[in-house]
């Protein structure tokens, strides 16, 4: 199996992630992270495409030297990544991927899922309880509730008229906020099996107990049907 990630080091150090997965890897998994739009090319090649990596036009600071410049996607780079979701092929958005390329609407689309700066939100960085919903989801066979120092994300976009599923979610008092979502099909012609894991924020999230078997999980559900 092929993973090409989306990914980087701006606000979230998933680079450093994926790495760290990948080197723990099950047996015949090969990762490819890019830490750039071209991730979106050469997908051909690819069984699972991850969008990870935040690339947000608003992340240069003329006044900060430290900050990144905007990278945007070329159209050649926009049509690889439609013509990949139209192959039927999976995809995955992880934690603050959803907020790339904001100048490029229909890449939420694609996705299945977007952050739009002016309704999606974050809460602290802190512990919280995750549990799976009732009934237990099959994709999370063998789960249980633990708990994680992670972010959340508050009003996360999700496309119209499309059905999504969730798995995960997150007590946050009075409200519970998904932290796994699930669709298949439906948000653009073609597209096939997508999922939202939106527990990421930094490394010790990616190194909870609880998360590798979440997200190989997650991996697998979205492969099984290629």
């Amino acid at each position: 199996m092929n993973i090409h990630v989306l990914a980087g080091e701006y606000c979230h150090k998933t680079t450093t992630q994926f790495k760290w997965l990948a080197e723990r890897a099950p047996k015949g998994v090969n990762f490819t992270i890019a830490e750039s739009p071209a991730a979106l090319e050469n997908l051909n090649e690819a069984d699972l495409f991850v969008a990870a990596g935040l690339y947000w036009s608003g992340s240069a600071d003329p006044t900060r030297p430290d900050t990144p410049t905007y990278p945007g996607a070329t159209e050649e780079q926009r049509q690889g990544f439609r013509d990949y979701v139209a192959s039927g092929r999976p995809v995955l958005a992880f934690h603050g991927g959803i907020a790339s390329f904001d100048d490029w609407p229909e890449f939420g689309r694609l996705l299945g899922f977007a952050w739009h700066w002016d309704i999606t939100n974050h809460g602290p960085i802190k512990e919280y309880r995750i549990f799976p919903v009732e009934p237990p989801s099959p994709l999370l066979e063998g789960m249980g509730e633990f708990r994680i120092t992670d972010e959340n994300y508050i009003n996360v976009q999700l496309v119209p008229g499309t059905r999504y599923a969730t798995h995960l979610q997150m007590d946050c008092g009075d409200v519970k906020l998904p932290m796994l979502l699930t669709t298949e099909g439906q948000r653009v012609p073609g597209a096939g099996r997508a999922a939202y894991l939106a527990l990421g924020h930094d490394m010790r999230a990616v190194e909870h107990p609880a998360f590798a078997p979440l997200f190989w999980k997650t991996v697998t559900w979205l492969t099984s049907k290629i």
